[in-house]
């Protein structure tokens, strides 16, 4: 399982650095986790968009999703995908690419399967689960395994005892980190900062996490060395657009 980032700045574009989106592959499969503004142009490095085979959309602010919009035109007018491309989204984002395409349904590019709640299914060699994150709309998080081995991507959340659930034992947690420590915010807890995230990773026994989302002007770079001295043993990776990192998959046992 290869994860490859396409985009890791939180709320809005920071320098050389598109919003959100994550291209998890395996076995040819290409499963894309969240289109944020600016993330298409990296996907080209890694696949085209007509070979994507499911997108799974967190939740309705454009940091998220704006890049569905060029990525359903590339594949209505430029290459046509082998068959119309899984969207896991609520109706709400749904409807949100409906009114900016100016159509009723969605189809040929993408096949709707709508995600409202803690749910599984299988996606070609993955198997996912959802789980409602704590955010200002609804939101969801994810998990991704392929023979009990994956990443947990935590999409946008504040302290959320269904997410801490949801990560449990993670090969590697794919974690917003918004805020710095220190940062002056009066607003109810819909992002991590340090603290919240490493109270997560050490409640959920997580011994490997990669901090995204994070908001320029907040230094990344020092937003993990604050995770890293809360988290003991617990790597710290950052995200970087365009980076990818290998999850280790055991081979099943030959008979």
């Amino acid at each position: 399982m290869k994860l490859t980032i396409l985009g890791s700045s939180g709320s809005y574009p920071g320098p050389q650095s598109a919003c959100s989106s994550y291209l998890v592959s395996q076995d040819g499969y290409n499963f894309l986790l969240d289109a944020g503004n600016g993330s298409m142009s990296n996907l080209f490095g890694a696949c085209s968009p007509a070979k994507v085979d499911a997108i799974f959309i967190s939740h309705g602010h454009s940091d998220h999703w704006a890049d569905l919009v060029g990525i359903y035109y590339y594949c209505l007018f430029a290459e046509r995908p082998l068959k119309p491309i899984t969207l896991l989204s609520s109706k709400a984002v749904a409807d949100l690419l409906l009114e900016q395409i100016g159509k009723e349904n969605l189809l040929p590019v993408f096949e709707l399967k709508a995600v409202d709640g803690a749910d599984s299914f299988t996606l070609g060699p993955f198997y996912c689960t959802t789980a409602r994150t704590s955010h200002s709309i609804p939101t969801f998080a994810i998990r991704v395994e392929s023979q009990g081995k994956g990443l947990t991507y935590t999409a946008d959340t504040g302290e959320s005892s269904s997410v801490e659930e949801l990560a449990m034992d993670t090969e590697l947690l794919l974690a917003e980190c918004t805020w710095r420590l220190g940062h002056s915010y009066s607003g109810p807890p819909l992002h991590h900062d340090p603290a919240t995230l490493a109270a997560l990773i050490i409640r959920a026994n997580v011994k490997k996490a990669m901090i995204t989302h994070v908001a320029y002007p907040n230094d990344r770079l020092e937003v993990a060395d604050q995770l890293r001295s809360l988290v003991g043993q617990c790597e710290v990776l950052v995200a970087q657009d365009t980076i990818s990192i290998s999850i280790d998959i055991e081979a099943p046992p030959v008979p």
